[in-house]
């Protein structure tokens, strides 16, 4: 591993450059997240996309030759930005999704802030920071003159992620096709490592119908499904394993109609994230089993789990591609340990399309999924310069094509 580009003048230069560049970055984070932009809220969607083509305008001339919106109803709009060579040989992607899990009326509540060290905001850092990171260092490395050449590098900004990526998984599939590698935007947690394997994630519901009868004088002559909803979330988690990281999470639960009416229905969801379709099946099995499990009450029981994003799974040329980025790591002084995560992201798609996948290219998370979310501010700087220093070296990366030579 040579990096014969980033000489110590290179470097250099590249730091003061970037440093330049931090006030428009805070300033683009800023209105990104000015907006309410949870899945399906098209309006906010369009918003985020109009400040995203205006950061586009201030990108160095020629890197950008094309842009294109695909539009998914009732979910909003996602991006396709290209950058580098149209006729390119060698095909790079770069992921980050524009859709937050807040409500509408969140973003007003919780504006964009600095505390310390750390900038505040819903989305700031899932993944908004990542979209900011991925421009940026795209910008930086066009600035210097080294984004690499007979290089195409395609931005994909969905909106969808957060839901499972239903409209988006397309264009996954289809950008895949003859891609060298993937960059997934998702921030990084833990020691700022990046992220080489995931779990896969199924979305869950367990269904209860019961029969109505008066809650007080007559509650024994009723099916409680309230009741048996309770048993049967109690059964599925008894199957959750902290060694293995595995969890049912229960979000939305309802059930009944009124306090002094036994409940004829109730229902819940959940997600549950697994390693391979070795503990899928047990995990179906257990969910499956729910349905003839007799809790006592009379209720019948229906159950469904759907797969939402597969696993990732490190190879030889993620692993390979995960050595030459801690190298330019230690080049400028930062430490990125491989890790693995419990959670999903869209690089799962990428990987079961056969790309080998980098994740947590992003920068540092505080609290993400809450209304306390931050990102480390120094996080941003560093992940940008890195991510400019990879697109510099990316020839020295190999490509699926010599893969299939060996």
């Amino acid at each position: 591993m040579t990096f014969e580009r980033l000489t110590p003048e290179t470097l250099s230069e590249l730091r003061q450059k970037s440093a330049s560049n931090f006030d428009d970055q805070v300033n683009f984070l800023q209105s990104l997240v000015s907006f309410d932009s949870g899945t399906g809220n098209v309006e906010g969607n369009k918003k985020v996309i109009e400040v995203i083509f205006k950061a586009l305008d201030q990108m160095p001339e020629g890197l950008v030759f094309s842009t294109q919106i695909e539009s998914a109803p009732d979910v909003g709009d996602h991006l396709i930005v290209r950058l580098g060579d149209p006729k390119a040989s060698r095909k790079f992607l770069a992921l980050a999704h524009l859709d937050t899990v807040f409500a509408p009326g969140q973003a007003a509540l919780h504006p964009f802030g600095r505390q310390g060290d750390k900038f505040s905001g819903l989305g700031v850092a899932d993944c908004k920071g990542g979209v900011v990171v991925s421009l940026f260092g795209a910008k930086l490395a066009s600035q210097m003159g080294l984004f690499p050449k007979d290089t195409e590098l395609t931005l994909l900004y969905t909106s969808d992620e957060e839901t499972g990526s239903l409209t988006a998984k397309p264009i996954y599939e289809r950008e895949s096709i003859c891609a060298d590698l993937a960059f997934v935007f998702e921030p990084a947690r833990g020691i700022n490592g990046i992220i080489t394997d995931r779990k896969g994630c199924a979305f869950g519901t367990i269904e209860v119908t019961g029969r109505q009868a008066h809650g007080l004088s007559a509650y024994q002559s009723g099916a409680d499904a309230n009741l048996t909803l309770a048993k049967a979330i109690d059964r599925l988690c008894q199957n959750n394993d902290a060694n293995l990281g595995r969890f049912f999470n229960f979000g939305l639960i309802f059930g009944g109609c009124h306090a002094d009416i036994v409940s004829d229905h109730a229902k819940a969801d959940f997600f549950v994230n697994f390693h391979d379709l070795q503990e899928l099946d047990l995990i179906s099995a257990a969910v499956r089993a729910l349905e003839t499990t007799d809790f006592g009450a009379g209720c019948t029981i229906a159950t469904t789990l759907t797969t939402s994003f597969p696993p990732l799974n490190s190879t030889p040329a993620s692993l390979e591609a995960y050595e030459k980025v801690k190298q330019i790591g230690i080049i400028l002084g930062l430490e990125l340990p491989r890790q693995s995560s419990p959670g999903s992201s869209d690089g799962c798609f990428l990987s079961s399309y056969g790309v080998p996948v980098l994740d947590a290219l992003g920068p540092y998370m505080y609290d993400i999924h809450t209304t306390s979310e931050m990102v480390g501010c120094e996080s941003i700087r560093e992940k940008t310069l890195l991510f400019s220093c990879i697109l510099a070296c990316l020839d020295e990366f190999p490509s699926r094509a010599e893969k299939k030579k060996k």
